[in-house]
């Protein structure tokens, strides 16, 4: 951790280096307290003055007791790296206490959970004054953030955390997803991404059998691991975002670069978490669960279902496949390539030039000129 606390401090974040230093301290007292009833010098005689009083003169027949602490507190923090799920939330008091729950109903042991609100009323601070009473629990009412971007901003200096779990407020985790997914990236260096397939839920919890399950994969074991080419190949050529949305999984923080803080990534909006899982993809390995560890809710209050959205989404995905084939990743050969542009040229084609609504979107024809410069590159 003094790597993180140095790095906290490098970017003048002392707010954070002093809350991690803080919960350390215990640790490094009960270790000073077991090197000086193990030694008998002048070094032990001077490191004593540095304790406070209930650690100070340990008798020989408390230093089992101390030393089978401190040990237990350095394999619980190897075992058990803190995850960080972080909640932005705005005027969603309903749909956000049930994700708040399935937060604190994590079977994980070692979390924090960060809660940043920039509700225009104060219906989620008062709900949850009854939450407040679990130590894993900060929250912070943002009451001059005006948008997504501003709610999203404070979470870099606030998450303490190795290990990174984003929950949008409408989501739901399973009890035992970072419980499964923790020891994935604790025990595999090379694996940079752990998800699973997700089930989607209504406004009312009810379960949808939607479009969207055509992402499902046959997993025969309780999970499997992908290549990160293999990962990055599939959802460029296909324009399929099959590793879900942020919620859905759990990563490094030191393994990204262009991270969420701003709700964006790599400067795209509508599929910033697409660019963010392909980043991934570059350093390491995908794990994929086979049963479902989050509930991504579709509901009518979100701004992805919007036409202009929607067609912005595909400009972005055009975007991508231009970065990844002019860096010659995932997309090796000019086939490769034209496979990915035709997806995106077929779907103009057969679908949204034929739907009024998508066609009434204000950008819909910067949208047309995209695609129409698609079919001059596949002739």
């Amino acid at each position: 951790y003094n790597n993180e606390i140095e790095s906290f401090l490098s970017k003048l974040y002392y707010d954070s280096a002093a809350i991690l230093l803080s919960n350390n301290l215990k640790r490094e007292y009960n270790i000073s307290a077991v090197c000086i009833g193990r030694i008998n010098n002048q070094n032990a005689e001077w490191l004593n003055t540095l304790l406070p009083d209930m650690y100070k003169n340990t008798k020989q027949s408390s230093v089992k007791r101390i030393e089978k602490e401190a040990g237990t507190l350095l394999r619980d923090s190897e075992k058990n790296p803190l995850v960080s799920i972080m909640i932005p939330t705005y005027n969603r008091p309903v749909m956000f206490e049930k994700t708040l729950k399935s937060a604190l109903a994590q079977t994980y042991p070692n979390v924090e959970i960060l809660v940043n609100d920039n509700s225009t009323n104060d219906d989620t601070e008062i709900l949850i004054q009854k939450y407040l009473g679990d130590k894993r629990l900060r929250y912070f009412r943002n009451y001059k953030a005006k948008s997504k971007e501003e709610n999203f901003i404070p979470f870099e200096k606030q998450a303490r955390g190795s290990l990174l779990q984003w929950c949008m407020d409408d989501d739901i985790l399973a009890p035992e997803k970072l419980e499964k997914m923790v020891p994935i990236l604790r025990d595999n260096p090379k694996v940079t991404l752990v998800t699973s397939q997700r089930n989607f839920i209504d406004a009312e919890d009810n379960k949808i059998d939607d479009i969207e399950l055509r992402y499902k994969m046959e997993i025969n074991d309780d999970c499997i691991g992908l290549t990160g080419n293999w990962v990055g190949y599939n959802t460029l050529t296909k324009s399929a975002n099959f590793i879900g949305e942020p919620s859905a999984t759990l990563f490094r923080r030191e393994d990204l670069k262009h991270h969420y803080w701003r709700a964006e990534s790599k400067g795209l909006y509508t599929i910033s978490d697409v660019a963010m899982w392909l980043e991934l993809m570059e350093k390491g390995d995908l794990v994929i669960f086979r049963d479902p560890l989050s509930s991504y809710r579709r509901h009518k209050e979100q701004e992805g279902q919007l036409p202009e959205v929607i067609l912005l989404s595909r400009m972005e995905w055009l975007q991508l496949i231009e970065e990844y084939y002019s860096r010659g990743i995932f997309l090796m050969d000019e086939d490769a390539y034209k496979k990915s542009l035709l997806k995106l040229y077929n779907e103009y084609i057969d679908f949204i030039s034929n739907h009024d609504n998508l066609k009434s979107a204000s950008n819909y024809e910067k949208y047309k000129q995209a695609m129409e410069g698609i079919a001059e590159k596949l002739k």
